[in-house]
Parts: structure tokens; C-alpha cells; sequence
């Protein structure tokens, strides 16, 4: 498992109470610990891909695309964004 460092000194008494009660429990305790939203780590995602790269592909291969796939594309874009009517996609 790879232990993020600053995870483990912030919260070293915490994972030192769940490792004594035995290794699932530890590894659980830091998982939980990991995802709060105050310890994530910005992640990539489809959406940013498509965000950061999907208009130059569309310029190479836009005759090729079938309007469906940009439609759907851009609704996956949009997602979240209920003032382009797409909240969930």
C-alpha cells in the first residue's frame, strides 16, 4: 500500500490506534482518512481530459464523428453545469 507521508504524521495517533487493532483495520483507517475532501489530491479525470483536449481533436477529426458522439461529448463536458442543462451525465 503506498502510505502518503503527510497523511501519516498528520494523523499518526489516529493510525497508531487502528494498527494496534491489526492490519485491515489500519489500511482501512487510512483509506477513510486519504479520501477526506481536506486530503485529496487533485486528480485527472475523463471530464478534465476531455475539457483540456477535446477541441483539438475535434478540429482533426470532426468530419469523421458521427453528431451523436460531439453531442454526447459535449453534454459530458457541460456536466454539472445545470445553466447549459446538464447536471448529471
Amino acid at each position: 500500500m503506498n502510505i502518503p507521508i503527510d497523511i501519516v504524521n498528520k494523523y499518526r495517533d489516529l493510525l497508531s490506534v487502528a494498527a494496534i487493532s491489526g492490519k485491515t483495520v489500519y489500511e482501512n483507517e487510512l483509506t477513510r482518512i486519504s479520501n477526506l475532501k481536506v486530503n485529496r489530491v487533485q486528480k485527472i479525470t475523463i471530464n478534465y481530459i476531455f475539457i483540456t483536449y477535446w477541441h483539438h481533436f475535434l478540429k482533426h477529426f470532426n468530419d469523421s464523428l458521427r453528431p451523436a458522439i460531439i453531442k454526447n461529448v459535449n453534454a459530458l463536458i457541460n456536466c454539472k453545469d445545470l445553466s447549459k442543462g446538464h447536471l448529471f451525465l
